[in-house]
């Protein structure tokens, strides 16, 4: 598998994991997408087709998402109500997106979501063309929020460089933080609790998967831990604890570690009965929650909490296709990705969905 599409295996991994699941169901039979345990979410909205990987402004009041088809940009910044969205990089044409560290300027008012979904037939905008080719994903918003972090994977008609970017909501600049040349991406970015050092997972020259650490500067590149892709990687509010997912398509389990890469703890350890995927820290890094696909053929999509000693394991939800999540700073609510699907549309499209935290 081509580095450069490691990151696009690990969203495609899921999706065919639901679409195999869907091809084995009863033929005509629309899937439910909420089971008898299924909280229902308080609102749910995508300003393109698809939406991934949302995070929180540290006040709690905004998301940012990667978006897919977007009228404005692949990453969007709206409302924690999910009503309205806006180009993160204030909706310039390829003509105007800057060089590295050159200013974008002021940024465009919020508009409405223009996408119209229903649950047969799913219509969307033409992809923009405002940005440089390649792929934009894992925005990630820093514990001050002044800036949000994201991975950059060029394509080949690209003159950026690959690595972890950061886009400075004050100054609306970009600046190339953590340069990854020759390597793949992906699944999970965050920030240390003081902004002075990101978390990510990358790919060496050998196509083994690494968590990683490293200064905002990209200096002092650390590899903590080599896991087995697929796999989600989250640093705790607190900056003392590193969560991950791990394990390959038919057995993922939920690890905990110290920042540094020691005393690795199997916190699900299901024998390959469950698949866990993505995972949030509480903003009091207590507990944790995380997404995970039953059995082969279960049919089965469930949304766990766990303190992040593994105790008090609980089952939020079991039945929607619950994705993506992240846990608001003040503990209130979920902001998770939900895979809508139907009868005429299998393969389907991720929508954000806002869960109450009431557990």
């Amino acid at each position: 598998m081509s580095k450069l599409l490691k990151l696009v295996a690990l969203v495609a991994i899921v999706l065919v994991t639901v679409s195999c699941r869907l091809a084995s169901s009863t033929p005509g039979q629309v899937t439910s997408q909420h089971g008898e345990n299924e909280k229902r979410p308080v609102a749910t909205g995508c300003p393109g087709l698809s939406c991934y990987s949302p995070s929180w402004s540290p006040d709690g009041s905004k998301i940012v998402v990667k978006v897919d088809d977007s009228p404005s940009g692949p990453l969007m910044v709206g409302d924690a109500d999910l009503a309205k969205f806006s180009d993160l990089f204030g909706g310039r044409d390829s003509k105007a997106f800057p060089p590295i560290g050159q200013a974008l300027g002021s940024s465009t008012p919020l508009v409405e979501p223009t996408r119209v979904v229903t649950a047969e037939v799913r219509i969307g905008p033409a992809k923009p063309s405002g940005y440089p080719p390649g792929t934009f994903s894992q925005p990630t918003w820093s514990p001050t929020g002044n800036r949000v972090a994201f991975y950059y994977i060029p394509a080949e008609s690209s003159t950026l460089a690959q690595g972890i970017y950061a886009f400075d909501v004050n100054s609306q600049q970009i600046t190339l933080m953590v340069p990854l040349p020759n390597s793949s991406a992906g699944g999970g970015l965050s920030w240390s609790a003081d902004e002075r050092r990101l978390l990510y997972i990358r790919y060496d020259d050998q196509d083994r998967a690494w968590i990683c650490t490293a200064n905002s500067d990209g200096t002092d590149e650390k590899l903590l831990l080599q896991i087995s892709f697929p796999a989600l990687a989250a640093w705790s509010p607190d900056s003392n604890q590193v969560a991950f997912t791990s394990g390959g398509r038919d057995n993922t389990d939920l690890y905990v570690m110290n920042s540094d890469g020691t005393e690795v703890v199997n916190l699900t350890n299901n024998g390959g009965t469950e698949r866990e995927y993505a995972v949030a820290w509480s903003p009091d890094s207590k507990r944790l929650v995380f997404t995970s696909f039953g059995e082969r053929d279960s049919h089965r999509y469930l949304l766990y909490v766990i303190n992040a000693d593994g105790t008090n394991k609980q089952l939020v939800a079991d039945g929607a296709y619950y994705v993506d999540v992240a846990w608001s700073p003040d503990g209130k609510w979920l902001m998770l990705t939900e895979l809508i699907t139907s009868e005429k549309d299998p393969h389907g499209y991720t929508t954000l969905a806002k869960l109450e935290v009431d557990f």
